[in-house]
């Protein structure tokens, strides 16, 4: 009998190697071979296209998913009616993009004019629910569902706004004063 872990030859029936002291009880007669391990299933060629194929529907209907959900937003957003090319921070989407989620740059204002940038410092006012007196802003921003004025008093306003935007306030503010 050969001993499965050193390969010496031990008296048959032996429980120990004398040799490496392993135990034999385990070993194999020699002229058995050990059976190779089976390793996993591999899927055939036929299997890997399908899933490739489903892949591919999958991205391509989540790719029209999300290219529906940007028409449909796109197409739900208020219609400016104002005729001063102010429409681009009057929405209530492209107002939060620009004014609400990064600090302006001089880059953003310039090529404004004067009622542009008074439309974007107090489109922010606007939605924290500042309630414009009757006259040109209110009449801007009246028009949008967005619009819910509950207050007149700007600094209960200003407190309600991120620090991002309380930042953008006084940033076109001093563009304005400096650009007179």
């Amino acid at each position: 009998m050969i001993c499965p872990h050193c390969g010496k030859t031990i008296a048959e029936n032996s429980k120990f190697c004398e040799y490496c002291g392993r135990p034999v009880y385990e070993a194999q007669p020699a002229s058995q071979k050990p059976t190779p391990k089976k390793s996993a299933p591999q899927p055939a060629s036929g299997s890997t296209k399908s899933i490739k194929s489903l892949i591919a529907t999958l991205l391509i209907i989540a790719g029209l998913a999300v290219g529906g959900y940007a028409v449909w937003d796109w197409m739900q957003k208020d219609q400016p009616v104002d005729s001063n090319n102010t429409q681009e921070v009057i929405y209530r989407e492209g107002y939060d993009a620009v004014l609400s989620e990064r600090y302006l740059t001089y880059d953003d204002l310039q090529g404004k004019t004067a009622w542009e940038l008074k439309v974007m410092r107090n489109s922010i006012y606007a939605i924290h629910g500042y309630a414009f007196k009757q006259g040109r802003l209110y009449d801007t921003f009246s028009q949008y569902s967005w619009y819910h004025p509950d207050t007149d008093d700007a600094a209960t306003v200003y407190y309600r706004m991120t620090e991002i935007e309380q930042h953008n306030v006084s940033f076109i503010k001093n563009y304005e004063k400096s650009h007179k």
